[in-house]
């Protein structure tokens, strides 16, 4: 009877590890599609500041304001475009 019983938890582990793996998936799959929901909403609203219309205006300044932390990280790099050459020389040193 002790083997039976050795079979019997044996094949729980391998059904327990099979839908572990399938969990795993399953996770993998789920992340993977809200990246590339996150991707297409931001190109839906980023598009146009960059003279790509891929969605209509209303539609775009409607969705806006869900992408604030975005928008602000983009003007920061803006703002600091202005001196790009000015930090460019800075970064090999001396006097220029």
């Amino acid at each position: 009877m002790v083997w039976i019983r050795e079979a019997v938890d044996a094949l729980k582990n391998v059904i327990a590890g099979f839908l572990k793996a399938l969990r795993d998936q399953a996770v993998e799959a789920i992340e993977l599609e809200a990246k590339e929901l996150e991707t297409t909403f931001y190109m839906l609203v980023a598009a146009p500041l960059a003279g790509i219309p891929l969605a209509p205006t209303g539609l775009v300044l409607e969705l806006a304001h869900l992408l604030g932390e975005e928008l602000d990280r983009a003007l920061q790099r803006l703002g600091r475009w202005a001196d790009l050459f000015a930090d460019y020389f800075a970064s090999l040193g001396g006097e220029w």
